[in-house]
């Protein structure tokens, strides 16, 4: 996820979709290099046996960065980003339930209702994900939306330390205090751009 602000954002200037300013260009970098730090200071693995595996990795910020494209040249006229999240929901349940039946035989849901506290949940974090999702991308456009992958990586370093119980280097809390920078400053192009 770190590189997808970057496709995003070179996508969105070479097209001409709601494009980052300077300012958000540069709260960008900052985020990326923020991620940059944790990656080397959680000791990731960039050795040549997994170079293969580097490699198709790298196609997901190229997809990501399409879809965040996509859907804000495809966002249809006067649609609510409750709807679209509501149909999103709606669309992904097919082809989970047939990948469920196909590679298990049957759609077991039993396990859900054992634990149905768990299930509810799951089902109201998710739409309150949805919700944002899609609020996000209406107000603030696509690269502004992909640095999501970046605030994921900042805040999935305080949950594994206050849950998980993981200790981390300070470079990894550098990290993710430069990430927190990139993120005001792109949050201060937004404000700028939305009152200019």
């Amino acid at each position: 996820y770190a590189l997808s602000p970057v496709v995003t954002a070179l996508l969105s200037i070479l097209l001409r979709v709601r494009p980052p300013s300077l300012l958000g260009v540069i709260g960008i970098a900052f985020g990326l290099a923020g991620a940059i730090i944790i990656i080397v200071y959680r000791n990731a693995d960039f050795s040549p046996a997994s170079l293969l595996w580097l490699l198709a990795a790298l196609l997901i910020p190229v997809f990501l960065g399409v879809g965040n494209i996509y859907r804000t040249l495809a966002w249809p006229e006067g649609a609510s980003p409750r709807w679209l999240a509501a149909m999103t929901n709606l669309a992904a349940v097919p082809p989970l339930v047939l990948a469920a039946v196909v590679t298990t035989g049957t759609l077991d849901l039993a396990p859900l209702a054992a634990v149905p506290g768990l299930t509810a949940l799951q089902i109201a974090v998710s739409t309150v994900m949805f919700l944002m999702f899609f609020r996000l991308q209406q107000l603030g456009g696509p690269t502004y939306l992909s640095q999501i992958g970046y605030v994921a990586a900042a805040v999935g370093v305080v949950i594994g330390v206050a849950y998980l119980g993981e200790s981390y280097p300070v470079g990894v809390w550098i990290g993710a205090g430069v990430i927190s920078i990139g993120i005001a400053l792109s949050t201060w192009a937004q404000f700028r751009q939305a009152n200019n």
